[in-house]
């Protein structure tokens, strides 16, 4: 909720860092905050650690949808967008998912207007988005 409620990546990545370090979690636990560490990365412009973060959750639970969701804007944000319908598609998949997947995937990212993005980028012909949409976004720092 740091990141998405408060803008402030830099207190969500302490905290989430604190939390791993600290109490003992169940697995499932584990995953969503480094996947949480993983997207505080991500939207801080990150890419590095958050893709860092995104194995440690791999390595706990693949199949956790906080987990693939990260990932697949990962991947969306390198310019894989095979990989990135991939990991959506089983996302979706995973949670019997067929409608109202907008929503779905917001309350794991956070930032609609980066999830509507997405989805159109995603629902595009062809296996790449465009460069200038990919550097414009660096820019911005995600």
């Amino acid at each position: 909720a740091l990141t998405v409620n408060v803008g402030d990546y830099r207190q969500a990545i302490i905290a989430y860092q604190m939390a791993l370090e600290g109490a003992r979690t169940s697995p499932a636990t584990q995953a969503e905050l480094y996947a949480k560490l993983a997207r505080a990365y991500l939207l801080s412009g990150n890419m590095q650690e958050g893709e860092k973060a995104i194995r440690a959750a791999s390595t706990i639970n693949p199949n956790h949808p906080f987990v693939l969701v990260v990932e697949t804007f990962y991947e969306w944000k390198h310019g894989n967008i095979q990989q990135a319908r991939q990991l959506l598609g089983t996302t979706l998949s995973l949670a019997d998912r067929t409608s109202a997947v907008a929503p779905y995937i917001c309350f794991f990212w956070g930032n609609a207007a980066q999830v509507g993005q997405l989805l159109a980028d995603l629902q595009q012909p062809g296996g790449a988005r465009p460069k200038a949409a990919i550097q414009s976004e660096s820019r911005n720092a995600f």
